[in-house]
């Protein structure tokens, strides 16, 4: 429990330093620097009211600030915005953009992406693999793809999964 009564009580009855309250109660000198920072704007007269106790005394000095509004602005549909991600070509920039026009009053792209990623650390992981290191190799081709072209023929050559090397 703070001992905020009786910093006061050594501050403003023997009129100790700071540095000797925070000696005398085994404080820190930040501590009592603090509970005497937080009495004077508080209003209370001193001495303090005798209905006044240490429970009261620090409920009135150490408020908690009222909570932020919470925010009115509309969230995405995530489960959607997850299956669009999987399209070729489909960005968070570009579903971000998507969402702002549709809702101005919208998140900014960095909050839109962080509440994407809350949402999507709520998912189960789809697949584990198990393997031993350097055994095998995983390549992800991400993005657009250049197409091949053969010299010979001048032909484009089509290339799928499963035949490449």
């Amino acid at each position: 429990m703070r001992m905020v009564g009786e910093a006061l009580r050594l501050r403003f009855d023997q009129r100790l330093s700071q540095r000797e309250i925070a000696q005398s109660l085994a404080l820190s000198q930040s501590t009592v620097h603090e509970y005497l920072a937080r009495f004077q704007p508080s209003g209370l007269p001193w001495p303090l009211p005798p209905a006044l106790d240490e429970a009261a005394l620090e409920a009135q000095l150490f408020r908690r600030a009222a909570a932020p509004p919470t925010a009115s602005r509309p969230m995405p549909d995530w489960p959607t915005v997850h299956q669009q991600l999987k399209q070729k070509g489909v960005t968070r920039q570009l579903l971000w953009a998507e969402n702002k026009a549709t809702a101005p009053d919208g998140y900014p792209y960095t909050q839109f992406c962080r509440h994407y990623d809350a949402w999507c650390d709520t998912l189960e992981p789809v697949l584990r693999q198990v393997h031993v290191a350097g055994e095998r190799v995983f390549v992800d081709y991400a993005g657009m793809t250049m197409p091949v072209v053969d010299l010979d023929t001048g032909e484009e050559a089509r290339r799928t999964s499963s035949s490449a090397r």
